[in-house]
């Protein structure tokens, strides 16, 4: 079948194209981006903190939360806010940086989920493929509902270091990867983004036009 044009959008000093693609199988991103979460990532204390955050391997906290709003953003796609404590939401310090949620406390299985909204806002928001999982039973709950949700996780994206080293700036995402780079885009624009003198450009691979999330926000 023939492939449907790129779509294209300008948002400030952002230049997002959005192809779709039936393959689109990014390999190495975790090595090319030096920005993804690792192991060993030191937990962030203080005597008296005013925000919570661990690290991969600390033992996991989860806190009451509550589901804000749960609607489609895309074919196959959930957009889930969830409005959390003070104290998870100021730990969300980089795009880039995720949480485990479930719905019941004595659940063992959990869902691993990138923050699709801007670092310190509430509520926090995801991108979430619904399925036969814990991830399927989050989208499935109404506005009301309560979630269990741990601090934010990770290092996060760290842009402003490859921005010291390149002039443009690329990211490549597919799927409910588009909740990281969503993260990125709200948190940097309309501002010069993270100190770029080139372009800032977003590609992203679908399967059709519909199952691409956030074109009207890329386009507003």
């Amino acid at each position: 079948p023939a492939t449907p044009p790129p779509m294209s959008a300008h948002k400030g000093n952002m230049r997002v194209h959005a192809r779709a693609c039936t393959h689109f199988a990014p390999s190495g991103l975790r090595r090319a981006l030096p920005g993804f979460p690792r192991r060993n990532n030191r937990r962030h204390t203080s005597h008296t903190p005013s925000w919570v955050a661990c690290a991969w391997g600390d033992p996991v906290d989860f806190h009451a939360a509550s589901i804000a709003s749960s609607s489609e953003c895309a074919k196959g796609l959930t957009e889930v806010a969830v409005d959390a404590p003070t104290d998870i939401v100021d730990g969300f310090c980089a795009s880039g940086q995720y949480v485990q949620m479930k719905v019941n406390p004595e659940d063992e299985k959990v869902a691993y989920l990138a923050i699709a909204s801007a670092p310190a806002s509430s509520p926090l928001k995801f991108v979430i493929k619904p399925g036969d999982n814990t991830a399927g039973e989050i989208c499935a709950l109404n506005a009301g509902d309560s979630v269990q949700i741990s601090a934010a996780m990770g290092k996060g994206f760290q842009p402003e270091e490859t921005a010291k080293a390149a002039k443009d700036l690329i990211f490549v995402c597919t799927g409910t990867g588009a909740a990281p780079v969503a993260s990125l885009i709200d948190s940097s624009l309309p501002s010069k983004p993270y100190g770029v003198s080139g372009k800032v450009t977003v590609y992203f691979g679908a399967a059709s036009p519909e199952a691409m999330p956030f074109v009207d926000r890329f386009e507003s």
